[in-house]
């Protein structure tokens, strides 16, 4: 996929539609620097593997999170893997979120424990295959359980979210 055919919108409405979403929150992240056209096929597999490693660090901030602060953490999972995706050229397709049932502490954790596997296996996939997307729909799916199942209104605190991300300057004001 080449950056010439990203959407020019980047608002979405993502009540009942990831697909828009994914498109806007990819948009979004190469408006605000967060990619770069890929000057070759190494340079691609690099953004590829550090995006991986960032999605590894919002579970992370996710594990540590209050109670007030995990819907919003579980968000940034979804909005950075919905961008890799999107990427990945996975641009038309439906999720069936993992239903956890009634979540405590333990079981979140748990959840949030095998995401870190689920990455670590994309990495590990993409670096062999070049195809990561059967472990990242994976955690996409399990972040929306966690999410609908914490929060029945979860879908519009990623909606918020990504329309905050929306008001951020270029890479979050970093230089880097």
């Amino acid at each position: 996929m080449t950056y010439q055919n990203l959407p020019v919108d980047v608002k979405a409405d993502v009540t009942y539609n990831l697909f828009d979403l994914a498109s806007a929150a990819h948009a979004l992240a190469f408006r605000n620097g967060f990619w770069t056209e890929p000057t070759n096929e190494d340079h691609q597999h690099c953004q590829i593997v550090a995006k991986i490693a960032l999605i590894h660090t919002e579970v992370n901030e996710a594990l540590l999170a209050d109670e007030d602060d995990i819907a919003a953490e579980l968000a940034d999972i979804i909005l950075r893997t919905l961008d890799l995706l999107w990427m990945l050229g996975q641009t038309n397709y439906e999720f069936e979120p993992l239903t956890v049932g009634s979540i405590d502490e333990a079981e979140m954790e748990r959840n949030l424990n095998s995401m870190h596997y689920k990455l670590s296996q994309a990495t590990q996939e993409y670096r062999r295959s070049g195809n990561a997307v059967r472990w990242l729909r994976d955690v996409v799916e399990t972040t929306l359980g966690l999410g609908l199942d914490f929060d029945p209104d979860f879908l519009k605190i990623v909606q918020a979210k990504h329309e905050f991300n929306l008001t951020r300057p270029p890479k979050h004001g970093r230089l880097i």
